[in-house]
């Protein structure tokens, strides 16, 4: 369908005529949300219009999570583990990216390893949003139901994350105004001034959290509404991207497989100019409440998430078989222990973007197999003089692949 924004360009007599009657199809989902739109300050009802193109990409989006969860189920153990650890790490890189802010991928990697192993966290930057990525790895639904879980999940996620200056001076949320700008642009234009107030933010957050707990509406539609009026409100002074990306994420993960729920940031760099248009425009005054614009552009976003999440995964898995041939034809690895530890070290090179393994790692996975770990120590020693792996550091003993 035409969006109503894009109406009042193309033609104006339609565009009066349609604004009056999509808010009153019998198809059209009311939200009872409202916003001021951007300049007048006109108090509109936010609306969904049902509509076949939508369910169609819809249909392409569980299609897609079938297709990757089928994939990861026949992954080797470490390959499986090793994409955790990249995937986890790339969507925090995206979801900071997205607001400007630096990520050390090295220092994210053995904060994430320290997370899955339950050791002791060495670097506490970040630490609070891996460990929330990785629950959503491992399925763990973390759903806010109240204005106070919201503010939990807040802590929960960016702890150690916001500058003192930007905490929130309300009981839950901020007390002051914020202003948002459009992104991109030297002229500083406003386009969003978020809710006003913490008691008028605390109902708008409740109203937001009744209009999820609808079972009637579907959760697709639901999750992109709600990402949209959450940084609509902007409860805080900051964290408001990232806390809004991850809560979507959290009810993606009721309706996909864990892949698919962290494919949202990844999507939305890729579609950077189109994700923050789709708020620019939701915004606006022509679009009189129409969300059809912002729930296609977010599915575009998952979608091209999964898609480029999928195209890493098959050319892993490619480079990986291929991997396993060459071992099995080169006469180095002569017993089934030395195949078996450069098949690990393979797994982790191609699923795991060669970031390193740590030589505890390998070996874990050689006890499991119940193998000798001093003949896999010695596998590895003569793998590093023969320039199969390189060590890159010594505390602890790290590899990669040649």
């Amino acid at each position: 369908m035409e969006y109503l924004y894009k109406l009042y360009y193309k033609d104006i007599n339609m565009y009066h005529e349609s604004k009056e009657t999509r808010y009153r199809f019998e198809t059209t989902l009311k939200t009872n949300l409202n916003i001021l739109t951007a300049r007048n300050k006109e108090n509109v009802e936010l609306y969904y219009v049902y509509n076949a193109e939508t369910n169609t990409k819809a249909e392409s989006l569980y299609f897609l999570d079938r297709e990757l969860s089928s994939i990861v189920n026949n992954l080797p153990p470490v390959a499986l583990e090793s994409l955790m650890l990249d995937l986890i790490i790339s969507e925090l890189e995206s979801t900071n990216d997205l607001e400007g802010i630096s990520s050390n991928r090295k220092e994210l990697l053995v904060t994430a390893k320290e997370i899955a192993e339950n050791r002791e966290i060495q670097s506490a930057r970040m630490a609070s949003m891996v460990r929330s990525y990785y629950s959503l790895w491992n399925e763990e639904l973390h759903i806010p139901y109240t204005a106070e879980s919201i503010r939990k999940s807040y802590d929960y996620l960016l702890e150690g994350e916001i500058k003192a200056k930007d905490q929130p001076d309300g009981i839950l949320f901020r007390k002051e105004p914020v202003y948002v700008q459009k992104q991109n642009t030297a002229t500083g234009e406003i386009i969003n001034e978020g809710i006003l107030g913490e008691e008028n933010i605390k109902k708008h957050v409740e109203c937001l959290l009744g209009f999820m707990s609808n079972e009637l509406i579907p959760g697709l539609i639901k999750t992109a509404i709600f990402h949209y009026y959450f940084e609509y409100i902007h409860p805080f002074y900051d964290g408001n991207g990232r806390l809004g990306r991850y809560l979507s994420s959290q009810y993606l993960l009721k309706q996909f497989g864990s892949m698919s729920a962290l494919s949202l940031s990844r999507g939305a760099k890729i579609l950077f100019k189109d994700y923050y248009d789709s708020f620019y425009q939701t915004n606006s005054d022509k679009n009189q409440g129409e969300l059809n614009y912002f729930v296609d552009t977010f599915i575009d976003i998952l979608l091209t998430g999964q898609k480029d999440i999928l195209d890493q995964v098959k050319q892993s898995e490619e480079l990986l078989n291929e991997a396993r041939q060459q071992i099995k034809n080169d006469d180095f690895f002569n017993s089934e222990e030395a195949v078996n530890i450069a098949y690990i070290i393979a797994q982790h090179k191609f699923f795991a973007n060669n970031m390193g393994i740590e030589q505890s790692e390998i070996l874990n996975f050689v006890r499991e197999n119940r193998a000798n770990v001093s003949r896999a120590k010695k596998i590895l020693g003569a793998m590093e003089e023969n320039n199969y792996i390189k060590r890159i550091k010594n505390r602890p003993i790290t590899y990669i692949s040649n």
